[in-house]
């Protein structure tokens, strides 16, 4: 059995990765499109993908960890599971 706190870090890491995957459709939708000035474009998306990509993906991460985390003290997971990538700024 689950334990009840299980559902608040899974929610939040889902929460992150859908946020994550707006962000990304935000910046793959600028490189497609054709209708923008180019170098109104380029300066979008170089901004997108250096600032909110990256905190994008860092707090994504954040909340996966912070699920793995708890799952490994509920002993759902082996501890050897520990992981932790962040993208530097």
């Amino acid at each position: 059995m689950v334990c009840r706190g299980c559902s608040r870090p899974l929610d939040e890491a889902a929460n992150a990765m859908r946020a994550h995957a707006n962000v990304m459709r935000q910046a793959l939708d600028l490189s497609r499109d054709g209708s923008m000035v180019e170098e109104l474009r380029q300066d979008l998306t170089t901004r997108l993908k250096s600032t909110r990509l990256k905190s994008s993906f860092n707090d994504a991460q954040s909340a996966w960890d912070a699920y793995r985390q708890h799952m490994i003290e509920d002993g759902y997971l082996p501890a050897a599971l520990k992981s932790l990538v962040m993208l530097a700024d």
